[in-house]
């Protein structure tokens, strides 16, 4: 347990650390916490920005709730591989490949979310569903080989990006872009069980968006 308002890039890069509790910390530099094997408990409730890389590799780490974070940079959890829950009730903007194989993770709380970054939850194969009300971009590769996916919301994204979606092969049905006008190529490529696709407004779609 610390009073430490900012935490420093590699501040914690120790394979022993089992919990921390930052209190008044609002913000969290790149690799603070990387390659924490044992950290299993980290309790920031002020941490506005999360920086890139700070928790990757954290594979002991089961949970995160950040109450009020607007930022998580790219790699922020990458091979995070027990983490299971993720509450971010303000959060906007989601770095490249931030969760990147968290293969466990079946749960995602993400509200205020604008924007998601190319792989941002790449081969999280245990995820099965996601709700963005209120984002309005997926980057390329966001949700391949998330093969447990059968449920997604996206009401008002208007661009999805290649390969976006791709190997989800328990997606059944796009009939979740209700306001999409662009997909870029493959975005759907091999979702063996889709039956049903309704984009009403789309006005470009890549190559082999379906094959």
């Amino acid at each position: 347990s610390m009073t430490a308002t900012v935490v420093p890039s590699h501040a914690f890069e120790l394979k022993s650390l089992i919990s921390v509790n930052l209190p008044a910390c609002t913000s969290v530099g790149m690799y603070a916490f990387n390659n924490c094997i044992s950290l299993t408990y980290v309790n920031i409730p002020a941490c506005t920005k999360v920086y890139n890389a700070a928790f990757s590799y954290c594979t002991s780490l089961i949970s995160i709730d950040l109450p009020v974070c607007t930022l998580i940079g790219s790699s922020a959890f990458i091979g995070c591989w027990s983490l299971t829950s993720v509450r971010l009730p303000v959060f906007t903007s989601i770095g490249s490949s931030a969760f990147y194989g968290c293969s466990k993770l079946t749960s995602v709380n993400l509200p205020a979310c604008k924007t998601v970054g190319g792989s941002a939850f790449y081969k999280c194969t245990s995820l099965t569903s996601i709700d963005l009300p209120v984002c309005t971009s997926i980057g390329s590769y966001v949700f391949f080989s998330c093969m447990s996916l059968t449920s997604v919301s996206l009401p008002v994204c208007t661009s999805i990006g290649s390969y976006a979606f791709r190997y989800c092969n328990k997606l059944t049905s796009v009939n979740f872009l209700p306001n999409c006008k662009n997909i870029d190529d493959y975005a759907f490529q091999y979702c063996y069980a889709l039956t049903y696709v309704n984009i009403p407004v789309c006005t470009k779609l890549g190559s082999m968006v379906f094959q």
